[in-house]
C-alpha cells in the first residue's frame, strides 16, 4: 500500500486519491474495493442507508482507520503527504464518534481551554497562547455564539452544545479537507443557520465531504458531486434528486402503509386523560449544576408533545426526568409517577417507558450485543434479560433490518445503526410513555418513515414526548396526530 508517499499527484488540484482499498471493523468487512478521487474545491454529498459505511469512509479519509492489511492506495495532498502531522492538521473531522472521543479525553477542560489547545489543528497542544491567538479564539466564540459556554467543562455540555464547540474547533484555522458527519443533527434552527453561513465561508479551494439525511440545509454547500455507498462499494452517482425507496416488506416482517395521513388528524384518546408524571416547583441538578428551575408540569395519557428550545436549554434533562433518571433537589419541589407509571422499583418504570436518545449510545456496557440491548427492553434491566427474542419482537427487529446485526457489538455500530436499534427496542413491547430525543436526523428515509409509522400505530392512550430540531416538516406531514408544543428556555419550562 502507498500511504503518504510524498509523490506529487498527476493533476495539480488532486487532493485525495483512494484506490482498491478495503476497510474492516474488527472481523466485519465494511467497505470493499473503494476507489475515488477528491479534488480541491469539491463539495461532495455522501449518501447511503444506515450502516452502509458512510462514517467509516469519513474515518478512513481522516486517518482514524487504516485499509485492511495496508493494501491499496491512500494519498492526501502532495504538499503535506510526507508529514503525517501536517496532513492531519489540514483535515477537519466533525462527527458524533469523534466528538465523543474528544469529550472523554478533555472532559474536565473548559470550552475556552479546549479551543486554546486546538489552535493549530492538533488534538491538544499544551503551550502558552499568544495575544493574536486569543483574538482568533474570541472571533470564533463570537461567530458561533458560544460565549455562555466558555467556562463550562465539556462534561457538562449538552449534545447540541458539544456539536457547536467542535464546529468552532474546526473553524480555528483553514483546512484543506472538511469531513462532516450529520453536522446539523441536534442543532436549533438558529445554530443550523450559522452552520450554513460557515459552510459558505469555507475557502473555495477546500474540499468538503458531507453526510446528511436531511436535505433542508444542503443548498448552503453548493454541491457538485455525490458518492453513494451500496453493498460495501462506493460509486459516483448523479447529484439531482436523491432518496431511498422503501422496499416491499420481506416475508415475516411488519408491513405498514406509507401514504401520507389524512389532513384531519386522528382523535388521540377516547377515555378521560389520566396523569402519568407530576412535577411541582422542582429544581433538578446535574453534576452539581442547576439545570431545570422551578419545574411544574403534568403529563397525561394520550399527550403528544413537541419539546422545543435552544441548545442547552434543558430539553434532554427534562426527558431524563420523565425517564426517572433524576429526582428533585432536597426541599425543592416534588416529582411523582402515578397511574400507569406508578412503581416501587426503577426497572418497573423502565419497563413502562421507552427511550430513544443519542445519550443512550454509551448507556449500554460495551460487552452487550445488539440482541442483548433489544432483549433488555423486555426485562427493564441491563443485567438480566432473556437469551432470545420472542416471535413478535423478532418481526419488529426484522422490520428495522437488524436480524443480521443481532450478534454484533452494539458499541461498535454506526450512529445510524445504533439509532435503528433503539427505535426497534422502543417498539418491542408497549409502553405508557415514549421519549424521543433528537433521534430522527441519523435515520435514512426508509427507517425514518418506518419509525413514524410505528408511532402512528401506537394506542391512543400512549403518551409521546419528542425533543427534535430537525425534519419537523416531515413530522407535520407524516404523523397522524397533532403535537402540542412545550418550550424550554434557560432551564425553565413554558407550556
Amino acid at each position: 500500500m502507498q500511504y503518504f508517499t510524498g509523490a506529487k499527484p498527476a493533476t495539480a488540484d488532486l487532493l485525495t486519491r483512494v484506490s482498491l482499498v478495503d476497510v474492516w471493523r474488527g472481523l466485519t468487512p465494511v467497505l470493499l474495493d473503494v476507489s475515488f478521487e477528491i479534488r480541491c474545491g469539491d463539495r461532495i454529498l455522501l449518501t447511503g442507508e444506515n450502516g452502509a459505511g458512510k462514517s467509516t469512509l469519513l474515518n478512513l479519509l481522516a486517518r482514524r482507520l487504516h485499509p485492511k492489511d495496508n493494501r491499496g492506495v491512500l494519498e492526501f495532498d502532495a504538499e503535506t503527504s510526507a508529514d503525517f502531522r501536517a496532513a492531519h492538521r489540514n483535515i477537519a473531522l466533525v462527527s458524533r464518534e469523534e466528538g465523543l472521543r474528544l469529550a472523554r479525553i478533555h472532559a474536565r477542560s473548559t470550552v475556552f481551554d479546549f479551543l486554546c489547545g486546538n489552535l493549530d489543528g492538533q488534538d491538544f497542544v499544551y503551550r502558552d497562547v499568544l495575544p493574536s491567538e486569543i483574538e482568533q479564539i474570541e472571533r470564533v466564540i463570537r461567530f458561533w455564539k458560544i460565549d455562555p459556554l466558555r467556562d463550562k467543562p465539556l462534561s457538562r455540555l449538552s449534545f447540541g452544545e458539544l456539536r457547536q464547540v467542535f464546529l468552532a474547533r474546526s473553524d480555528l484555522h483553514p483546512r484543506k479537507l472538511y469531513l462532516l458527519d450529520e453536522i446539523f443533527s441536534g442543532l436549533s434552527h438558529e445554530a443550523c443557520l450559522r452552520v450554513e453561513d460557515w459552510l459558505r465561508s469555507l475557502p473555495e479551494t477546500a474540499a468538503v465531504v458531507l453526510v446528511s439525511h436531511d436535505t433542508a440545509h444542503l443548498g448552503a454547500l453548493g454541491l457538485n458531486r455525490r458518492l453513494q455507498i451500496e453493498a460495501k462499494r462506493v460509486a459516483e452517482r448523479p447529484l439531482g434528486e436523491f432518496g431511498v425507496t422503501i422496499p416491499t416488506a420481506a416475508e415475516g416482517t411488519v408491513a405498514f402503509a406509507t401514504n401520507s395521513p389524512p389532513l384531519e388528524k386522528r382523535v388521540t384518546i377516547t377515555k378521560s386523560p389520566e396523569p402519568l408524571v407530576l412535577a411541582k416547583n422542582a429544581d433538578f441538578y446535574q453534576d452539581f449544576t442547576l439545570v431545570l428551575r422551578n419545574t411544574t408540569f403534568t403529563l397525561h395519557t394520550g399527550d403528544r408533545i413537541l419539546l422545543s428550545g435552544p441548545n442547552g436549554s434543558g430539553k434532554s434533562t427534562l426527558l431524563r426526568v420523565m425517564h426517572g433518571d433524576f429526582r428533585p433537589a432536597f426541599g425543592a419541589g416534588s416529582l411523582d409517577f402515578v397511574g400507569a407509571l406508578a412503581h416501587t422499583e426503577r426497572n418497573t418504570l423502565w419497563n413502562k417507558v421507552a427511550f430513544v436518545a443519542a445519550s443512550q449510545f454509551n448507556y449500554y456496557p460495551e460487552s452487550m450485543s445488539v440482541l442483548d440491548v433489544l432483549a433488555s427492553r423486555l426485562s427493564g434491566s441491563l443485567y438480566e434479560y432473556p437469551p432470545a427474542l420472542p416471535e413478535d419482537a423478532m418481526q419488529k427487529t426484522a422490520a428495522f433490518g437488524l436480524v443480521d446485526f443481532l450478534h454484533r457489538s452494539f458499541a461498535k455500530l454506526s450512529e445510524g445503526e445504533k439509532t435503528r436499534v433503539l427505535f426497534a427496542r422502543a417498539f418491542l413491547r408497549e409502553a405508557a410513555l415514549y421519549l424521543i430525543d433528537e433521534g430522527l436526523m441519523a435515520l435514512s428515509e426508509r427507517n425514518l418513515e418506518l419509525a413514524l409509522n410505528y408511532l402512528n400505530a401506537l394506542p391512543p392512550e400512549a403518551a409521546v414526548v419528542m425533543a427534535v430540531h430537525e425534519r419537523q416538516n416531515i413530522l407535520d406531514e407524516k404523523l397522524s396526530f397533532r403535537l402540542t408544543r412545550w418550550n424550554m428556555n434557560a432551564g425553565y419550562l413554558f407550556h
